[in-house]
């Protein structure tokens, strides 16, 4: 997937929430540092494309109308509740543009195809990372030992090195 104007975003709903849930939980959990936070946000933002997917003109880039609801979610979010602990706040997302916000989701989708793509094991730990889990926690949670976390970690990361950046891999991964 690539996050060129060009490509064709699907207008059905199942196909945009199969493409876009995992990708912009993810970008919210980045962003508001609390997963079932992230989770509720997006969820409320497919109801609402739900709810009024018969009055949207948009139909022709459903990709930028999800991210700039998502967007404009987190930002009034983080409005609300400037009493939060700062560390679950990211400043820059005040800063950040529509089109940021979507080349990060598309990143994430992107990413998360590839991860889909490799060993079972592999891939549940990488998606663990993606959320912000460290080796230790990953261990905890599949019930593995943390030499083994790292060594799906390394597998993993060789896997992806040749669809993505390696220096991109660590800064999300390292």
């Amino acid at each position: 997937m690539s996050g060129s104007q060009t490509e064709e975003v699907p207008t059905d709903f199942d196909a945009l929430f199969r493409m876009y849930y995992a990708p912009m939980v993810l970008f919210a959990t980045r962003m508001v540092k609390e997963k079932e936070t992230a989770e509720d946000m997006v969820q409320e933002v497919f109801m609402q494309l739900l709810s009024r997917k018969d009055s949207i003109s948009v139909k022709r880039n459903m990709r930028n109308y999800l991210i700039t609801i998502l967007h404009n979610r987190i930002i009034d979010l983080m409005r609300r509740n400037k009493n939060l602990p700062t560390e679950r706040i990211n400043e820059q997302t005040m800063e950040e543009t529509v089109e940021e916000t979507a080349f990060e989701v598309d990143l994430y989708a992107r990413l998360y195809e590839e991860i889909e793509k490799l060993p079972v094991k592999n891939a549940q730990v990488m998606k663990l990372k993606m959320e912000g889990k460290d080796n230790h926690e990953i261990a905890d949670i599949l019930g593995i030992k943390y030499e083994t976390v790292r060594s799906h970690v390394k597998h993993a990361i060789s896997s992806l090195r040749n669809k993505f950046d390696i220096t991109l891999l660590l800064a999300l991964f390292g």
